[in-house]
């Protein structure tokens, strides 16, 4: 058997953790069944600078393909937070993986692999797992893989330190015309833990002439997980079981259409076991998809209903949820230049529990429409307008909530007009009018709470060439913005807050022949914020609440050089004055460097 490339799944899972829980290692089977590289070797660094954040990340992965085939990955996370209440927080994690392949004779592989995984944090959580493991691989014919594994293994958790062995195997199926099928299995002991993994899946695809198959996929997930809750040694256990089913058909219907159908169900139970208490939580979910698919000279589209049933039980506690969709998405060739796209959808969602105390059960009904027109006017001159309309309606059921009831109405108006006039000159003017409005079903008189938000945007960009190699971009901007209450029946509103702000930023750039770019430049900004107040019976004033002022250059540099090397650098430094707050100044910065050898 030939050598394959192999991966590194570096997923840094010891993020989610809170600090007072620690789960178990992250998977029983071993780390050599990873997927394939989809990366050439390489080295990576990132460093990023915000608000309050500084990361670094960094990667190493090679990999090796002569007689014996090997793979080598380590990547390291580094973050620091300042939070003003409680100072600096920082987090460092570090995934090492090393696995090899030495093809014994055509039918046997030895495989072996070491991956280590580290975790600290500024709480002093501290947690790392190292595991270590061999097998071969045995290939009785050229559609049967059996892998079995042994391996040993340390962690480290919550002041815990447990040792043991790892027990796995694994079996490849893909008969000719039958599919391919895959079935894992693993025990890990460790100390007073024990995980347990089972896994089965199988897929197969049937084709019979142009645009008519026949595909089937089935899977069943059986783990059990064992984790310290503290540092005193308590043990929980999670069970979990998983099953699932999916089938696929395509058929042509003729003259350029397409049907589709999709079915799955699946099923999910997972229990928690904590010293005397047991909680249990079960998913049922069902899913259906009928869609047609159209391609003609003038027409390309699909038209799309699904239907979609979730229920859940926690303990005595049942909910039961119920989507249905009806969507269409096309494009109207209306001329040789001339183009409309139509997307459309009526969405019904139903949430429903059983219990007659809980007066969450509701429906919401969503409409949305959207339509863009496009068409070039002349060789200089583009153009394109977009129209869109959104209708919500939330219901629910029990009158103890229905004072929530609403209706949301969005309406968007938006145009782009694109020239060129000359080589190299390119000028966009863009325009946005945007409105929602919230009308509440059963609003009161004494607290209203019906909305409305409008905000009218306008944007103005212009590239122009100044000498070979160098270009400047110009950009201005400008968004209006106010919110307040609102009297759908007399379609009257009321302002409680106004909004203005302006963008402005110009850039240079150089591209050099030899393959950088560098360019720098300047934002400038403000944003104001005026808050309406009644003094007394129909009067009212407008005062200044916010005034922030936004100044300062950027800068940022392109360089990849021998098809190997690629370096990104980008810095915004920005100073602020805000009249609520002390001035300050911010420098937001992102540095990348990739190295394929």
């Amino acid at each position: 058997m030939s050598c394959r490339r192999i991966t590194v799944a570096m997923g840094f899972w010891t993020m989610l953790l809170p600090p007072v829980t620690s789960f178990a290692t992250p998977a029983v089977s071993p780390s050599y069944h990873s997927q394939v590289f989809i990366q050439p070797d390489s080295s990576t660094m990132t460093f990023t600078s915000g608000l309050d954040v500084l990361g670094w990340h960094s990667t190493y992965q090679m990999q090796g393909e002569e007689d014996a085939c090997f793979a080598l990955s380590r990547a390291v996370n580094i973050r620091r937070r300042d939070v003003r209440q409680n100072g600096t927080e920082w987090t460092f994690e570090e995934d090492v993986m090393l696995k090899g392949g030495l093809p014994i004779n055509p039918l046997m592989e030895l495989r072996g692999w070491v991956h280590a995984d580290l975790y600290s944090d500024e709480f002093q959580n501290q947690m790392h797992w190292v595991q270590q493991g061999a097998g071969v691989a045995v290939t009785p014919s050229q559609w049967v893989e059996v892998f079995p594994a042994v391996g040993v293994q340390e962690d480290y958790r919550q002041g815990q330190r447990d040792r043991g062995s790892l027990l796995t195997s694994k079996i490849d199926v893909a008969p000719p015309s039958w599919g391919n099928g895959s079935i894992n299995w693993g025990v890990e002991e460790l100390g007073n833990r024990q995980n347990r993994d089972f896994e089965a899946a199988y897929h197969v695809r049937g084709d019979f002439r142009p645009d008519t198959f026949n595909e089937f996929e089935a899977a069943y997930q059986q783990h059990k997980r064992s984790y310290y809750l503290s540092a005193g040694g308590e043990i929980a256990e999670r069970r979990e079981i998983h099953r699932r089913i999916q089938n696929q058909l395509g058929y042509p219907l003729g003259k350029g259409h397409n049907l589709r159908i999709s079915t799955s169900a699946s099923d999910s139970k997972i229990e928690i076991a904590s010293g005397g208490s047991r909680n249990q939580h079960r998913e049922v979910e069902t899913n259906f998809r009928i869609a047609v698919l159209t391609s003609r000279s003038f027409y390309a589209g699909n038209l799309l209903y699904e239907w979609n049933s979730q229920n859940q039980e926690f303990d005595e506690d049942r909910i039961n949820g119920n989507h249905q969709a009806l969507r269409a998405i096309s494009t109207f060739r209306l001329s040789p230049v001339d183009r409309l796209s139509l997307n459309a959808s009526i969405v019904k969602n139903r949430f429903d529990t059983p219990d007659t105390m809980n007066f969450d059960d509701r429906d919401e009904w969503s409409t949305r429409m959207s339509l863009i027109y496009s068409r070039p006017i002349n060789r200089y001159l583009d153009f394109s307008q977009e129209m869109s309309v959104y209708l919500d309606h939330l219901v629910y059921i029990f009158s103890e909530k229905s004072e929530n009831n609403y209706w949301r109405r969005v309406f968007r108006l938006a145009s782009t007009l694109t020239s060129t006039p000359f080589p190299g000159v390119v000028n966009r003017n863009g325009f946005l009018v945007a409105s929602t409005y919230r009308d509440y079903d059963f609003d009161r008189e004494d607290n209203p709470r019906s909305d409305v938000y409008r905000r009218f945007t306008a944007v103005d960009s212009l590239e122009l060439p100044l000498k070979r190699h160098i270009n400047c971009l110009l950009i201005y901007q400008i968004d209006l913005e106010d919110r307040g209450l609102l009297d759908w029946s007399e379609w009257i509103q009321q302002i409680s807050e106004e909004y203005r702000a302006q963008r402005f930023q110009a850039t240079i750039s150089y591209r050099s022949p030899l393959g950088w770019t560098l360019s720098g430049g300047w934002i400038e900004s403000v944003r104001l914020g005026w808050r309406y107040s009644s003094t007394s019976v129909n009067v009212r004033t407008k005062s200044l609440f916010q005034n922030i002022r936004t100044s300062g250059p950027i800068i940022a540099c392109n360089w990849s050089g021998f098809d190997r090397i690629e370096i990104e650098v980008s810095s915004q430094w920005q100073w602020i004055e805000d009249r609520e707050r002390e001035d300050q100044s911010l420098l937001f910065a992102d540095i990348n460097l990739r190295w394929n050898f």
